[in-house]
């Protein structure tokens, strides 16, 4: 037999907000344009903007929580770009040159 556990809409909230959240449009879901992985993608994303507009996942990070190969990551995220959804700019540490993780703006 189920277990029911009643939950008050603040404490949903709060766990929402403790675990990370993010809204995704049905605009995007219903893109036939996208693919399900590019549209998993994005969904991901805006989980780690918080309702903002803006995320900072490394690309090894997304890979291993999406269970995805480098290459098929880069190939479903272009799929967004080419879209107009999301936009990627790239920051460099001023001391040693090297790059930061990616700045991933959502657009829509």
């Amino acid at each position: 037999m189920q277990k029911i556990i009643l939950m008050d809409d603040k404490h949903m909230i709060n766990r929402a907000i403790e675990l990370g959240y993010g809204t995704v449009t049905k605009e995007i879901m219903q893109d036939k344009g996208l693919t399900i992985e590019s549209k998993a993608i994005y969904a991901y994303l805006c989980s780690f903007a918080g309702g903002k507009d803006e995320a900072y996942p490394s690309i090894s990070k997304m890979c291993y929580d999406l269970q995805i190969t480098d290459q098929r990551l880069r190939k479903h995220m272009k799929l967004l770009i080419d879209s107009g959804y999301i936009e990627i700019e790239k920051y460099r540490y001023a001391k040693s040159q090297r790059f930061a993780n990616n700045h991933y703006i959502i657009l829509k």
